[in-house]
């Protein structure tokens, strides 16, 4: 074997590497949305309403620019994606009728990290189960909703 077949065999061995990082952290992340739907009592892919929309999926609408800022995106060893949380068929934004979730997940020492951005919470250290990641997610929604709630009563 030439020295160049053992750098390229060493350059393939890391691309693997690489590539089957990506698809543990994919995976990681289909199971955080399927596992936050069974958390909330609901089907992954049940819809809501007449939106036909999933009750809780993946992405976001397109911006002024065209782009999502929503989609799923590889920022240095983190997979960041934003996990939408739709709570009515009616296009709302007061309060709103989808909460967003945008999240960060990363995979080190055999444990995966996990963290809500723009919260004052770090990352949360798993091996397999989210459960604390998903409660809190479920505290930070309530949260997020509890500052539309009216100062006034209409009875």
């Amino acid at each position: 074997m030439s020295k160049f077949d053992e750098i390229q065999k060493q350059y393939i061995s890391l691309c693997d590497a690489e590539d089957a990082y990506w698809v543990k952290l994919d995976t990681a992340k289909d199971n955080v949305r399927a596992g936050f739907a069974d958390y909330l009592g609901v089907a992954a892919d049940e819809k809501v309403g007449l939106s036909g929309q999933p009750r809780i999926w993946f992405g976001g609408k397109q911006g002024f620019t065209g782009k999502s800022e929503h989609l799923t995106t590889r920022e240095s060893n983190e997979l960041v994606f934003t996990l939408n949380l739709i709570l009515d068929q009616a296009d709302r934004a007061f309060p709103p009728n989808t909460l967003k979730f945008r999240c960060r997940i990363k995979y080190v020492a055999e444990n995966f990290m996990i963290s809500l951005i723009d919260s004052e919470k770090g990352y949360f250290t798993v091996k397999n189960d989210f459960s604390p990641f998903y409660e809190f997610m479920y505290e930070e929604g309530q949260k997020r909703l509890s500052a539309f709630v009216q100062p006034f009563s209409i009875d």
